[in-house]
């Protein structure tokens, strides 16, 4: 799919659980919006966090900024698309069409999924996948104070490997490495943005 001129940018990051994937979106933003470009994240597992947070405060507890319910995502995640297998990505796609209504130039979305994958990429989104090597991956994972960790090998996490992404960074150094590969990320995104012919052809960072 060729995106029109005028129509937002649209980019969805994935990866496995600690790979990076937020940290790079928290980079990448700045460097867009420096370029005069307005970014809407959009979360394509908002509703699985809404109803983890209705969860928390019904119990009369909440989870720090950022802190999530791993297992409680994957069994949520699991239900969701047991009961209505279309309705994550449809409910995604009325949320990017809001936004880009509402003057978003660049769709973010950090939490792309591989079951996703597919009809993300069918609704034109280019795909960059965070990569980091496992044992400083779960480190780092291991790192993030969640209520409960997700499992690695969760049907939704499976598959990532296959799919041939229009960007990949590889997280495996130190914050300055991967704001390097950020940057250099955000540059071509301006370009394709500023030139929408370009926007067809794909590449690498």
């Amino acid at each position: 799919m060729t995106l029109i001129e005028g129509a937002p940018s649209r980019v969805a990051l994935f990866g496995l659980p600690g790979a990076g994937k937020s940290t790079t979106v928290s980079l990448l933003t700045p460097e867009l919006e420096a370029a005069g470009l307005r970014v809407s994240v959009v979360k394509l597992a908002q509703p699985l966090y809404d109803v983890q947070h209705a969860f928390y405060e019904r119990l009369g507890e909440s989870l720090t900024p950022g802190q999530q319910d791993g297992a409680l995502l994957n069994f949520l995640g699991s239900h969701f698309r047991r009961v209505s297998p279309d309705f994550l990505v449809a409910d995604f796609a009325r949320r990017c069409e809001s936004a880009a209504r509402s003057g978003a130039d660049v769709l973010l979305c950090d939490d792309a999924r591989p079951v996703d994958l597919g009809p993300l990429a069918a609704s034109g989104f280019r795909l960059v996948k965070v990569s980091a090597p496992d044992a400083l991956r779960r480190s780092r994972k291991a790192q993030r104070g969640d209520q409960s960790a997700g499992r690695d090998d969760h049907p939704t996490e499976l598959g990532g490997e296959s799919v041939v992404p229009d960007f990949e960074l590889v997280n495996e150094g130190s914050l300055t490495d991967l704001t390097r590969q950020v940057v250099a990320l955000g540059e071509v995104l301006a370009v394709r943005w500023r030139h929408p012919e370009a926007r067809s052809s794909g590449g690498a960072a």
